[in-house]
């Protein structure tokens, strides 16, 4: 568990990288946004506040996966999950960041 939580704190304390990898049409449109105009209170979804809003056991996966390059079998080592398991965190965590996405560009 501390080198999970080392990990975990090391992927907090690094800037987003990659944005356009994860290749959800709503996450991207919103990451895009995010970089290329000035952040806007209420206006320009930030893509580490959806990430931020996601359950733990998502977030983690995500930030590992997307943040940290990992590979699946090295996110299921590293969080001591099945590797089916990772790849449904995954698959789950797109879905709902891309109705976040979709919700904030709606105003919602």
């Amino acid at each position: 568990s501390i080198a999970r939580n080392t990990c975990l704190t090391a992927i907090k304390s690094k800037a987003i990288r990659a944005a356009e990898s994860l290749e959800i049409p709503g996450v991207r449109r919103a990451a895009e946004r995010s970089h290329s105009n000035p952040p806007q209170p209420d206006h320009t979804p930030d893509l580490m506040r959806l990430i931020a809003d996601l359950p733990d056991h998502y977030r983690q996966v995500v930030l590992l996966f997307y943040m940290q390059d990992k590979s699946y079998d090295e996110v299921a080592l590293m969080l001591d999950l099945p590797l089916g398991t990772v790849k449904t965190y995954l698959h789950r965590a797109r879905l709902q960041l891309t109705e976040a996405a979709t919700m904030m560009e709606r105003g919602g």
